[in-house]
This record gives structure tokens, sequence and C-alpha cells, in this order.
């Protein structure tokens, strides 16, 4: 019997086919490991199935050992999904927090065009020609008009 799961396994490993398709993978692992565990009931006692039939130690063993290592490629291949879910919720919050920041500096942008404007209508109300003041006015409007656009775009928190 327990050439039957080497022979499943050799199989496997040779025919790569099912490995590229993550639910076929789990189909034949959980294959696999179904064939591992009749064998381990088999060379188990019918009583107590944790424990081997006198002279089955061997086999029992190495039963249960398949079974243990078809379990552990089974929990591999069911966390990535969710690793990859964990890690673009990840990048959904940095992103949401990058966007915020972009929102403060353009609110801080807004206020610093207030003050240019101010200055510009000081300056001229004296006669004095801020040049650096426009073009000071210009910018902060760039990055006003680039965050009320990011702003527009915003998701709403949950």
């Amino acid at each position: 019997m327990n050439g039957g799961f080497e022979k499943l396994l050799a199989e496997f490993t040779q025919n790569m086919n099912a490995a590229f398709y993550r639910r076929g993978a789990i189909a034949y692992v959980q294959r696999l490991r179904r064939e591992a565990q009749e064998q381990k009931r088999a060379y188990g006692q019918p009583r107590n199935p944790f424990r081997a039939v006198p002279g089955m130690e061997k086999e029992f063993q190495t039963a249960l050992n398949n079974a243990r290592y078809c379990d552990f490629i089974l929990n591999e291949l069911e966390k990535k999904p969710r690793r990859k879910r964990e890690i673009a919720s990840f990048f959904r919050a940095v992103a949401d927090r990058y966007l915020d920041y972009l929102i403060m500096i353009g609110m801080l942008g807004l206020a610093g065009a207030g003050v240019t404007i101010l200055s510009i209508g000081i300056g001229v109300a004296f006669g004095i020609a801020p040049r650096h003041g426009f073009l000071a006015l210009a910018g902060v409007l760039a990055v006003t008009v680039t965050v009320a656009e990011l702003w527009k775009r915003k998701r709403p928190r949950k």
C-alpha cells in the first residue's frame, strides 16, 4: 500500500501540470492525503487509530508522516490567496495615508496662496512690483488644483 503513495508522489513530481493551477494542485494533494490517511487507518489498531498494529510500526509512521506532509502542503497552498488579500489591503491603507498627506499639503498651499495674494495686494498698494509673488502664487495654485483633483478621486473610508 505504501508503494501506491510513492507512485502518486512520483507521478506528481514528473507531471507538473497540476502544480501550475492552484485548484488542481489542491485537489491532487487532497487525494494524496486521503490515500495516506487510508494507509494509516489500515496500519493502525481498530480500537485505537493513533497506535500501530504490532509489527507494522514503520509503515504506520510512514503513512502518518505522509499525511502530515500533505497537510503542510495544503496549508501552504491555501495561505497564498489570504496573503495576497492582506498585502493588497495594506497597500490600500498606505495609499490612503499618502493621499491624506497630499491633501494636507494642498490645504497648506491654499493657506499659502491666501498669504501670497495678501502680500501681492499690499505690494501693489504701495507701488512695489512683486514678480516673485506671482510665480509663488502660480506654483501654489498648481499644487492646489492637483490636490483638488486627488480629493475628487479619494475613496471614502469604511
